[in-house]
Order: C-alpha cells, then sequence, then structure tokens
C-alpha cells in the first residue's frame, strides 16, 4: 500500500471519532493541501503560536514526530515523508484542544476587545468544531501517523515536544504518553496575536 493510501485509510479511521484535520506542507513550510475548511484562520494560530517556527528548527534534522502546542490549549502533531532518503513533504494531523477551558478563555478575551458581533462569532464557530481530545488518545494518534508515513514502530518516546523553555528541538523528548504540553505560559501574549488575526479578518 503507498503512503498515500495509508494515510487516506488512517485519515478515515481517525474521523470516525474525531473531526481532526490533516495538512500537507513541502519542507520549506509552504501549504500544499489541507482538509480545514478555515484553514486561514487556523494556520494563522500554528504561525503565532510558534509552531511554525519550531518545526522548521526540528526540520533541519527531520525523522521523529514533533508534537505541537500552543498556551491557550491547541495541539499538532507534525512528521515527515521521505523520498530516496530525502524529506518531501511534512504532513500535520491537527489542531485539537486538549482541555476544555480554552474556549471560555478566548471568548473572554474577545469580549474585552470589544469585536464585532460578526468577527467573534466566526472565530467561535471555528475553534467549537476542533475536536477535544484526551492526551493518550493523540499520543496514540501520532505513533500510528508516524507508521503510517515511515513504517516504523515507535513509542511516546520518540516524540519531539515544544515548550517555550527549550529552543532545543533535539534536547527535548517526551518521556510519558500523559505527559501533556504546558499550556499556561505566554497566554496573554497569544490572545493578544490572535486578536490581530481576528480583527484583520483571517
Amino acid at each position: 500500500m503507498y503512503t498515500e493510501q495509508k494515510l487516506a485509510f488512517f485519515y478515515n479511521l481517525v474521523n470516525c471519532n474525531y473531526a481532526l484535520d490533516f495538512w500537507v506542507y513541502d519542507t520549506r513550510l509552504n501549504l500544499i493541501s489541507t482538509t480545514s475548511k478555515s484553514a486561514a484562520l487556523l494556520d494563522g494560530f500554528f504561525s503565532i503560536s510558534g509552531c511554525r517556527e519550531y518545526l522548521k528548527k526540528c526540520s533541519q534534522d527531520p525523522g521523529s514526530p514533533v508534537l505541537l502546542s500552543d498556551p491557550v490549549g491547541l495541539i499538532w502533531a507534525a512528521d515527515y515523508e521521505f523520498e530516496n532518503g530525502q524529506p518531501v513533504r511534512i504532513h500535520i494531523l491537527g489542531p485539537a484542544f486538549i482541555n476544555s477551558g480554552s474556549i471560555p478563555r478566548i471568548e473572554k478575551q474577545l469580549d474585552l476587545h470589544h469585536l464585532s458581533v460578526s468577527a467573534k462569532m466566526q472565530t467561535l464557530r471555528v475553534l467549537e468544531k476542533l475536536p477535544l481530545i484526551p492526551f493518550s488518545m493523540f499520543s496514540q494518534y501520532i505513533i500510528m501517523f508516524h507508521y503510517c508515513l515511515s513504517g516504523e514502530r515507535i513509542t511516546s518516546s520518540h516524540f519531539l515536544h515544544q515548550t517555550s523553555a527549550d529552543p532545543d528541538p533535539r534536547s527535548n523528548h517526551t518521556d510519558s504518553k500523559d505527559h501533556a504540553p504546558d499550556t499556561h505560559t505566554g497566554i496573554h501574549n497569544i490572545e493578544q496575536q490572535l486578536l490581530i488575526l481576528v480583527e484583520q479578518g483571517n
């Protein structure tokens, strides 16, 4: 079975439980395709959270799945597709929420800045459609995701895990499938950038 067929099968299986989007980027992180119907806003989240920059650092030495997170509680998983020993595409799974308090916190911030009703509702409609997935379950998806791309069997200890405290991807492997990302650091900063995205109509 070809990689594309494996990924399509995996996507259908995952979406039996959760409406989780898939994204494909080239190695320079230019978007090739996505299943998301709100690509502009969610790609904006991916950028302002620092996930894009962190993934660029990881891509200098690709191989392990990358667990990406932002301070408001969104997570993504990124992994690499190789051809002839060279990375050719980056596949991303997500975003999803890992705690139920994220949307109320974002809604409160939108209210404080007196955004138009339409801008606020547009943003909340997108966020409310994102799945809330237990972190242990998301970790299992990453393991299966990696197997579809590489045929390699791994455990959660192989993940590279983004944190605000550690800029070096290779020194930051997760050591437990229950080690959820820290969602408290930098919440105010990312919420301010989120408001800019909404006000610009993204």
